[in-house]
């Protein structure tokens, strides 16, 4: 097992706010096929690798009031890049890309100003940027809010290719390498990255927290009217195991769970295996944040 260790960003208020809670800032890491990369501080990007080593990929230039946020492609050659600053309203946005390695093939390719939304890029797929469009600042909420969509854009020009979920149906999961999931409160979509459906199964009661297998075929959500894990096999069959939140795949047969103890006890991380029904407690605590590699 290897790991790694990094220093938060400094907490942000949302312009024009003068006093109240410093929200802080999301943890923001990047998976490829061969590292794991994570924000140290407000600007240095380190990674760590299945072997355990480590190392810094590469700095970026921001100020106080700006945050980064990124995500380098699978093959480690590429890295999408948003400053967001919230030093004024509306709240500006700049996204560039360029090579990891030295900065070079450096190229701005979106900026934008808005009172209360920005864009986030997530990930790559076949070539392309995936950006989570998040709310933020508004209804006196703070600077990092929900997901409310993503679009895929070209990785040269941010044109977009496609935007998901359609309306009326809302994220109810984080983004896997298949695509993501969304709810129109009676039905529950899990969707590819072209924005086509691929599984709709009725909505369960009481399930808003759901993962979406690397490949599509299976779903699993937390949780059932008595607490339970509801899970979706292939064939849209649904099944229940007794305990675990968070979910988060590793395989299609490989679950990474929360586990409640007893009371007064911290919860657990374990995996399950659904094949055998075995869960085997982690000797870390965390929650799952994606696999390595991570895919196409």
């Amino acid at each position: 097992m290897a790991s790694a260790q990094g220093t938060s960003r400094a907490g942000l208020l949302c312009p024009a706010v003068q006093a109240g809670a410093v929200y802080p800032f999301p943890t923001v890491i990047s998976i490829s096929n061969s590292r794991v990369y994570y924000l140290d501080g407000n600007s240095t990007i380190r990674y760590v690798a299945p072997d355990g080593s480590t190392g810094v990929a590469t700095t970026i230039a921001v100020g106080s009031k700006v945050v980064a946020a990124f995500t380098v492609s699978p093959d480690d050659r590429r890295i999408a890049v948003s400053l967001i600053d919230f030093s004024a309203m509306p709240i500006s946005v700049r996204l560039y890309v360029e090579d990891l390695k030295a900065g070079t093939n450096h190229r701005d390719i979106f900026s934008s100003a808005s009172r209360d939304h920005v864009v986030w890029p997530v990930g790559w797929h076949a070539g392309h940027l995936v950006l989570a469009v998040m709310v933020t600042c508004s209804q006196g909420g703070g600077p990092f809010g929900d997901v409310a969509g993503y679009h895929v854009v070209d990785a040269l020009t941010a044109a977009r290719i496609v935007a998901i979920p359609p309306a009326g149906c809302y994220i109810s999961s984080k983004p896997s390498p298949a695509g993501i999931t969304c709810t129109t409160g009676t039905t529950l979509n899990a969707l590819d990255w072209s924005g086509r459906v691929i599984k709709s199964v009725p909505q369960p009661a009481n399930v808003d927290v759901i993962a979406l297998s690397p490949d599509g075929t299976w779903m699993a959500g937390c949780c059932g009217s008595k607490g339970e894990m509801i899970i979706f096999d292939p064939e849209a069959k649904q099944t229940t195991k007794p305990e675990g939140f968070y979910p988060g795949w590793i395989d299609n047969d490989h679950l990474v769970l929360i586990v409640a103890l007893q009371s007064g006890l911290p919860a657990e991380t374990s995996i399950l295996v659904l094949s055998s029904g075995r869960m085997t407690p982690l000797s870390v605590a965390g929650y799952f944040a994606g696999r390595l590699p991570v895919g196409d």
